[in-house]
C-alpha cells in the first residue's frame, strides 16, 4: 500500500458513503433492506468489492464474510428497531445517540468485511464481478428476487462501476 492510499476499510466506508447519496441508491437499498431482509452493507461490500476491481464473491467466501460479522449484525438491527420507534418519541437527543450508535455498528460490519478484501486486479471485468457477488450473496440468503428486483441490483450495479470509474 502507498503511503496516502486508504485502508480497504476507508476506501469501502467513502464508497458507502457517495454511493449511498447518489440518487435513488438510498431508497433502493432501504427498500431491498425493509422488504427482502438483504444487508445493506453486504450490498454496499458487493457493489465496491466488484466495481473497484477487486473481483467477484462467490457462495463460500459469503459464508464466510457472515461467520466474521457474528452477531454484530443483529445487534446492528436492534439498534436500527429502537431507532424507528425513537423517532416516535420525539426526543431528539435519544433519537440521535441511537442513530449514532447504529452508524458505528454499520461501520463495524464494513470494517470486518472490508478486511476480506482482495488485492484490486486492473483487468477485473468489474459489472460481471459485481453480478457474481451479487448472485452469490442471494444464493447465500436464499433469496429470490421478482425479474423488476433483479433489475434494481443490476442499475445499482451499473451506477456503482460508473461512480468507481468517475472518483
Amino acid at each position: 500500500m502507498k503511503p496516502n492510499e486508504p485502508t480497504a476499510s476507508e476506501a469501502f466506508w467513502q464508497f458507502s458513503l457517495s454511493f449511498y447519496c447518489l440518487n435513488g441508491v438510498e431508497q433502493a437499498l432501504l427498500m431491498l433492506q425493509d422488504t427482502y431482509g438483504l444487508d445493506i452493507n453486504c450490498l454496499l461490500y458487493a457493489y465496491w468489492h466488484g466495481s473497484s476491481g477487486r473481483g467477484a464473491i462467490g457462495k463460500l467466501e459469503w459464508q464466510a464474510l457472515q461467520a466474521s460479522i457474528g452477531g454484530l449484525g443483529d445487534h446492528v438491527g436492534e439498534l436500527r428497531a429502537l431507532r424507528k420507534e425513537a423517532k416516535l418519541l420525539a426526543i431528539p437527543a435519544y433519537y440521535q445517540a441511537l442513530k449514532d450508535a447504529e452508524l458505528a455498528g454499520e461501520k463495524a460490519i464494513q470494517q470486518r468485511l472490508a478486511q476480506q478484501a482482495r488485492q484490486i486486479n486492473k483487468q477485473s471485468d468489474r459489472l460481471a464481478a459485481i453480478q457474481k457477488s451479487l448472485t452469490a450473496y442471494l444464493e447465500m440468503a436464499h433469496r429470490v428476487m421478482p425479474p423488476a428486483t433483479t433489475q434494481l441490483l443490476e442499475a445499482l450495479a451499473q451506477q456503482a462501476v460508473q461512480m468507481d470509474g468517475a472518483g
